[in-house]
């Protein structure tokens, strides 16, 4: 609805919860989440509706690796409302300096995070893997690594670092399309994105 200019989704927040959520309604505290869920349009955008009321006894799923984010980046990002990774504040921030090396099997990053808003508060830092479309089905981008930083004041900035296994990406063959029975890092351009 184009009428609401916010949402606060806060779940099952226990006994100090209802504290909490006054303190960020009245501008206390700077909310600093981010969505771990994707908000689609409809409940039948989700591709798991069509067969989740098919038995009392499980729910089947049929995405393989398009998962959650997964299914909506590679194959409706027009059906998201909201999309994983998202949420805001009460502040804004940019990142730059970027910097990435690979040693070994690792990607190191380095950003810089900066407060531009006139309220302090938290980032989270994304990092995600966009991998070749190669024999192996592959989703456009996966979540690699995260880090939230301090509380920063209006202005203030904080250099954050982040690394991850490239190993870890890699996609299992289970057809024996390059290599039966083994995880596969396929050739090609790899692009990570923060």
């Amino acid at each position: 609805n184009p009428r609401i200019d916010a949402a606060l989704l806060a779940w099952q927040a226990g006994m100090e919860g209802g504290l909490a959520i006054a303190d960020i309604l009245c501008g206390d505290v700077n909310p600093s989440g981010k969505l771990v869920d994707t908000c689609a349009k409809a409940f039948e955008d989700y591709p798991s509706s069509e067969l989740f009321h098919e038995c009392d006894d499980y729910a089947r799923y049929t995405e393989d690796i398009y998962v959650g984010y997964r299914y909506f980046e590679t194959f409706r990002p027009e059906a998201v409302v909201y999309p994983f990774g998202f949420g805001l504040g009460y502040t804004t921030f940019s990142i730059s300096n970027q910097a990435a090396s690979l040693d070994k099997n690792t990607v190191h990053l380095a950003v810089r995070v900066k407060n531009t808003g006139s309220h302090p508060g938290k980032e989270v830092i994304q990092a995600y893997l966009t991998a070749p479309q190669g024999k192996l089905g592959k989703a456009k981008k996966v979540l690699c690594a995260f880090q939230k930083t301090m509380e920063l004041a209006p202005g203030q900035s904080q250099d954050v670092k982040l690394s991850f296994d490239i190993r870890e990406f890699g996609s299992f063959d289970d057809l024996g399309k390059v290599k039966e029975s083994a995880f596969i890092l396929e050739q090609g351009t790899y692009t990570v994105s923060v």
